[in-house]
Formats: C-alpha cells, structure tokens, sequence
C-alpha cells in the first residue's frame, strides 16, 4: 500500500498557510497544518510526520524552540525552515549539514516542492 508522506506546516499567517497547504496537496501529499508551535507540538504526539515545514517567528513558542521540541518526540524527522529573519547558529550548522533546508521569504512555492519530493520523495 503505498500512502502519501505526511506533512506538518506551521505558519501563524493564514494566507500563507492556506495557499502552501493547498500547493503541496496538489502534488499528492497529506498535510496538517498548525498556526503556532504548541499546536504543532500535540500534532506530532498524535501523528507520524515525515516532514515538518515551518517558519521561524511564531506567537507565543518561537520556530526554533518548536523544532527542539519536535525532534525530541521525532528525532528522525525531517525539517524545511521558511522565514524573513536571521537564523541562529545552531540552525545554520543543521542547514550547512544538509539536517534542514531553508528558504527565505519571498519564497517560489516550487522551489519549496521540489525540496519537498527530495526530502520525502
């Protein structure tokens, strides 16, 4: 049986998070969305994810402090980072690894697939 990756998205923008949901959907994958990282947290508890996307400013629990959280749940999870700011050190050295992707905003949602069907096929 051969079912489609599941994909968590975190994005505190509504129009953002509805157009980048529906763009990977149309490609053939499951996606979850979360418009905060507490929110993103409970996801991952409940659901197996083989991807998570997500941006680095959000209310409350900050983009980083979420992916801690989330890789002590699912250490093998696979992360892209989309975001306007700077990123830390540690984000960095997981990006230069080749951990975690990173696209800047503005972003070109095919450039986010195409990152996607790499990671996850």
């Amino acid at each position: 049986m051969n079912t489609k990756p599941n994909i968590l998205f975190i994005e505190d923008e509504e129009e953002l998070r509805n157009i980048l949901k529906k763009v990977i959907e149309k490609e053939g994958y499951a996606v979850d969305v979360s418009s905060t990282g507490q929110g993103a947290i409970g996801k991952v508890r409940k659901k197996r994810y083989d991807l998570v996307i997500t941006d680095l400013r959000l209310p409350g629990m900050s983009g980083q402090e979420a992916i801690k959280r989330i890789e002590e749940i699912s250490p093998n999870l696979k992360f892209i980072i989309i975001s306007g700011y700077q990123l830390d050190s540690a984000l960095e050295a997981k990006i230069k690894k080749g951990t975690y992707s990173f696209f800047g905003k503005p972003f070109l949602n095919q450039d986010v697939i195409s990152e996607i069907k790499r990671l996850v096929g």
